[in-house]
């Protein structure tokens, strides 16, 4: 389960659809900000516009506010 307590979701004024963000500043580099455990019936080989890619032909389909994820 997620800890919704160090992120929230927002309204991206980049993208105009939702993010998530960390809910503080971190003092430094190389903390963990959110975790999750991805049953296996999310995932799945191919990418779709929804999935999170982990690795070659590993991609999941993540539910929870963690799908707000973005690398800008």
């Amino acid at each position: 389960m997620t800890d919704n307590t160090r992120v929230r979701v927002q309204s991206d004024d980049v993208t105009g659809g939702k993010a998530l963000f960390a809910s503080f500043d971190f003092p430094e580099a190389g903390h963990l900000v959110v975790s999750e455990r991805v049953p296996t019936s999310h995932v799945l080989n191919a990418p779709t516009k929804y999935t999170i890619r982990k690795e070659d032909e590993v991609h999941l389909d993540i539910k929870t506010i963690i799908k707000y994820a973005n690398h800008r």
